[in-house]
């Protein structure tokens, strides 16, 4: 799955970013984060939609174009009036909630002027958009800090409700927006953490249900920081760090029962371990910390996805980051690590 964002007839991407690049290296960047009046602007999402009826074609035509048939009953078309798009078809329930509105949503969700907007676009052609709010408190473990987002998502073609939800990921593009909301091949959202708001009557009428889930937030991040500190305050010998890495990338068969090798993984993950980046901090050196962090710059930076295309190799990375033989990889080595 590529990135999925929309690219403007000038060639431009909707979306902006605070800070570090994107690995798409797509979007307006911005030093630092935004009020949500400039970030709707930033990424190019100031813009509105409309419900309007929808009318099969006639059978009869005037100089070649068809006259308007019958309306459809209870069915409308959403579109974009900046560029006249049909962005989806929806029932008569339907109820577009704005870009404008869901920036607002967040904004009110903890008091307005106080959520400092860090990325947002707009995906498959508008159809999907994603907000995120880095919040100014983060998770400290060790030397290293673990940041905290209010991530958005809507879709203003009917394929899915507005949630809202805590999550460390930094939504950017369409895969890390459904690693963050746990959306599968089927588009539907799985995550259960989450605040979930259908496209119909008022939808400031959830506000207080979302604050509610923000009470959940110190416990949550409190589970996460007593987890990864348990890491870091837990010292690995040798012969453990041998029987782990080992365990996460043992040797093997193939199918046709030749031996699969992977010894240069396990060196290569030794090297981070022992020399990867923050790994030579007193408070984490040799421990499970240093470990997990050894598995997590392998996975993320260190291995290798060459297909003669610099693109459909991030893609790739993106994929197996996310979905794939890293993203097990990752859960692995948290499960052998995790102290009880």
């Amino acid at each position: 799955m590529a990135h999925e964002l929309e690219i403007t007839a000038k060639g431009e991407a909707r979306m902006f970013y605070a800070g570090e690049t994107p690995w798409h290296r797509l979007g307006t960047k911005v030093e630092k984060e935004v009020t949500a009046a400039a970030a709707i602007r930033l990424a190019g999402l100031d813009w509105i939609v409309e419900k309007r009826p929808l009318y099969i074609a006639g059978k009869n035509t005037v100089d070649g174009i068809p006259v308007i048939g019958n309306q459809v009953p209870d069915r409308f078309a959403v579109v974009r009036m900046e560029d006249e798009k049909v962005l989806g078809v929806v029932g008569s329930a339907y109820t577009p909630i704005q870009n404008a509105e869901a920036f607002g949503f967040l904004d009110a969700l903890v008091g307005e002027g106080l959520t400092m907007f860090h990325t947002a676009g707009s995906l498959f052609g508008g159809r999907r958009v994603f907000i995120t709010c880095k919040l100014p408190d983060s998770v400290q473990v060790g030397p290293d800090q673990v940041d905290k987002y209010l991530a958005l998502a809507t879709a203003h073609d009917g394929s899915m409700m507005m949630h809202v939800k805590w999550t460390p990921i930094r939504v950017v593009c369409c895969n890390t927006m459904s690693a963050a909301f746990e959306i599968g091949a089927d588009g539907k959202v799985r995550a259960t953490d989450t605040v979930s708001i259908l496209h119909r009557g008022n939808y400031k009428d959830y506000l207080a249900e979302a604050r509610e889930m923000l009470k959940l937030t110190d416990l949550y991040y409190a589970r996460v920081s007593e987890t990864f500190n348990k890491l870091r305050q837990t010292k690995l010998r040798d012969c453990d760090w041998t029987r782990f890495a080992h365990r996460l990338a043992p040797d093997g068969q193939k199918k046709d029962g030749s031996p699969v090798d992977r010894s240069k993984i396990r060196d290569h993950l030794t090297y981070l371990y022992r020399h990867g980046i923050g790994n030579d901090h007193p408070d984490v050196v040799g421990t499970r910390w240093a470990a997990y962090n050894a598995v997590t710059e392998f996975v993320d930076h260190g291995k290798e996805f060459s297909d003669g295309n610099s693109g459909e190799a991030a893609d790739y990375r993106m994929n197996s980051i996310i979905w794939g033989s890293g993203s097990l990889m990752k859960k692995r080595a948290l499960d052998m690590l995790a102290v009880s």
